[in-house]
């Protein structure tokens, strides 16, 4: 898809089968609303589209989604929820708001950005949060609250070691995959 408007999503659930096929404007995303990818095979949004966010991110997970490079504007507080295989964003995520991370079981949320204007913080509920560049979580908290199994990983191929210094909040036990080494930094962490 060519057309450069941009695509809203208001309502129900939005199948993003090709990588160009929310053409190439703005994607906002509103109302509580559900992605998915059932092409058969991972897809990479090629067009870099800009995102805004108003509401929470519902991610079936039919298959692997890259969300690509597109920065993402927050406008609330949101929750992202991933029910099976792999949503990865790799914009910089931009907003003075929280990222609630919930995922079902083995699946995985990928953040790659430069997230560096991105400050209230992420808290990590359930499942795997990939922690794919040195400034992947903000400026902002990152508190760990699981009440069932929760990992944290690296794996975007080098080591990285978390350059925002983070204040950290360890509420529950989580599991580091270790894909690639990671340093979380020298932010204080509370138990």
């Amino acid at each position: 898809n060519t057309y450069t408007g941009g695509t809203a999503l208001n309502a129900g659930a939005l199948n993003i089968n090709t990588a160009a096929a929310i053409g190439a404007g703005i994607f906002t995303i509103a109302n509580n609303t559900t992605i998915d990818n059932t092409s058969g095979a991972s897809i990479t949004l090629s067009n870099n589209n800009l995102q805004t966010w108003h509401a929470a991110v519902n991610f079936t997970g039919t298959n692997d989604l890259n969300m690509g490079t597109g920065a993402v504007t927050l406008t609330a507080s949101i929750a992202i929820y991933v029910s099976s295989h792999t949503l990865t964003v790799g914009g910089s995520i931009g907003g003075a708001f929280s990222i609630n991370v919930t995922n079902t079981g083995t699946t995985t949320l990928i953040l790659s950005g430069s997230n560096s204007n991105y400050s209230s913080g992420t808290t990590l509920t359930s499942g795997t949060l990939d922690i794919n560049s040195a400034t992947a979580l903000g400026t902002g908290t990152f508190t760990i609250t699981a009440t069932t199994s929760a990992y944290i990983d690296n794996t975007s191929g080098a080591p990285i070691t978390l350059s925002n210094n983070n204040v950290q909040v360890w509420n529950n036990s989580f599991t580091f995959t270790g894909t690639n080494d990671l340093d979380l930094g020298t932010g204080a962490v509370t138990c």
